[in-house]
């Protein structure tokens, strides 16, 4: 047996799946069987860190795993291989100055700078720093700096047409230079159809990545690492490196690139199971964080509003809301939309107070696309002289981007608004939605960039104390947010 470290992932060659469980375990998530009323209390090991190639017997993992735990648990040396795949260089240039010390420090952290001069030997960096905070423009800077090809992951289109504004903003690559990769693309530059040489920058969905895996037959990353290989690129970055943890296990252990950079305002999944290996699979990048560092304020330009109320659901709406014996956010929020008599009537003071009589640009969060719908087709009703619209996966590309621009409101689901798209003159981010992650109040919480020195904006939670679960969730959320915010105003109806 042989133990390789490589750029983004270890090797172990000649490897017997499980021959050694203690290690297996250590890199997979403890799943318990559910039953009727809660958890049967037996459960199986589901691998999360690693993938096996049963046709090679070559076990992978990612290279942030620590050294000296690999080689205590599989009693071997680690052989590290600095080779990397070959890559293109590109004209570039950067335009922009640093806007504070955080992110002259986040750019003397990814080049090797100075205080971070090993940084220059290290394959894998990581950027765990608040939204607005410039993980783009520092990711630009180094791309610029390395002047090489460069694969962005993302896992929105939001995302990947963002990236294309600061990249054309930032630096003078046309924009022509630039593919966003689908499913589609990728497969014409495997078959020669497109030829990657014409351009600069790559583009790519995680989801988009797993489509084109699925058009061949075998359905092996082995085609991935082909594709990479032609696209020549020197630097990868993924962003929200929180998100679709799987896939970027899969792209890590199955490419071997120059440079990768991670970029998270939150570095670590809400599962708790799964965040014990994600933070394993992490542990030896080096990570630059400015709460670490004693450089963070925390989003002091944001004063949080707890709005508490009881709608005193019976026994059968709290049956409702569940789903095999546990509490569904889904099925919640339907109820609340449909039978929470005061929701609505909360909201209504919520949106009047900030987006009416203050005017501020407001974004309403739920669970739903139907209660995306349901809320702004109630607030197109209640304020017909307000522009309202729906962001989410429902509505077109041209919508979307009028939404962004034109809506003085706009109703979302956290998972296409809550992170990553920038809102420009958001002032007022209303939660509604039940979550016991405390990340995701961080990354929704995200949206509120601070626009100058004396702008103060505004987050607020609708919080639903009748249901223990949404109760208990909320109160361990508040233990982030004592820390997080300006101020916290908790209003008890």
């Amino acid at each position: 047996m042989q133990v390789i470290r490589y750029r983004t992932h270890y090797e172990v060659k000649d490897y017997i799946i499980g021959s050694n469980m203690k290690f297996e375990r250590y890199l997979s998530k403890w799943v318990m069987y559910r039953k009727r009323g809660g958890f049967s209390g037996a459960g199986y090991y589901e691998p999360v860190g690693f993938v096996y190639d049963d046709k090679n017997r070559i076990l992978r993992f990612p290279a942030g795993v620590n050294y000296w735990t690999v080689e205590k648990f599989l009693m071997e040396k680690v052989i590290f291989d600095t080779d990397h795949d070959p890559f293109d260089n590109i004209p570039i240039r950067s335009f922009g100055e640093p806007k504070d010390d955080i992110q002259r420090m986040m750019i003397r952290f990814l080049l090797g700078e100075e205080e971070y001069a090993d940084n220059k030997n290290h394959s894998m960096l990581c950027c765990n720093a608040q939204t607005g905070q410039g993980k783009t423009f520092a990711s630009i800077v180094m791309m610029a700096y390395y002047k090489c090809k460069t694969a962005i992951i993302v896992h929105t289109k939001e995302l990947a047409l963002s990236w294309i504004t600061e990249l054309t903003k930032y630096t003078d690559i046309d924009e022509k230079r630039i593919l966003v990769l689908d499913a589609d693309a990728m497969v014409k530059i495997m078959d020669g159809k497109i030829d990657p040489d014409n351009y600069y920058v790559f583009i790519a969905l995680h989801q988009s990545i797993n489509s084109f895996v699925k058009r061949y037959e075998e359905t092996t990353w082995e085609v991935v690492t082909d594709l990479f290989l032609k696209l020549r690129v020197g630097l990868k970055v993924i962003d929200e490196t929180n998100m679709m943890f799987h896939n970027i296990i899969l792209l890590d252990t199955h490419t071997n690139i120059f440079k990768n950079i991670y970029l998270t305002a939150t570095m670590k999944r809400s599962d708790e199971e799964e965040n014990k290996v994600f933070q394993r699979c992490f542990y030896s990048v080096p990570k630059f964080d400015p709460v670490k560092l004693g450089k963070n304020v925390g989003k002091k330009h944001i004063r949080m509003i707890a709005i508490e109320y009881n709608s005193h659901p019976s026994i059968g709406e709290k049956m409702m809301c569940k789903r095999r014996g546990m509490f569904d956010v889904k099925k919640y929020a339907d109820y609340l939309v449909n039978a929470d008599g005061m929701f609505f009537e909360i909201l209504n003071d919520v949106v009047y107070k900030f987006a009416v009589k203050n005017e501020f640009r407001t974004l309403i969060l739920c669970a739903k696309i139907s209660s995306c719908d349901t809320i702004a087709d109630w607030l197109k009703e209640v304020y017909p002289d307000k522009k309202i619209g729906v962001f989410n996966s429902s509505i077109s590309k041209d919508e979307k981007e009028r939404v962004k621009k034109e809506c003085d409101i706009i109703v979302s689901i956290i998972k296409s608004l809550g992170v990553g798209v920038n809102l420009p003159g958001l002032r007022a981010v209303i939660n509604t939605e039940a979550f016991r992650f405390d990340g995701l109040g961080d990354q929704s919480s995200g949206r509120l960039r601070k626009w100058t020195e004396d702008t103060e904006s505004w987050y607020i939670e609708m919080v639903n104390i009748g249901f223990e679960n949404i109760r208990s969730q909320y109160h361990q959320r508040m233990k982030l947010y004592q820390t997080l915010f300006k101020s916290i105003s908790i209003i008890k109806l």
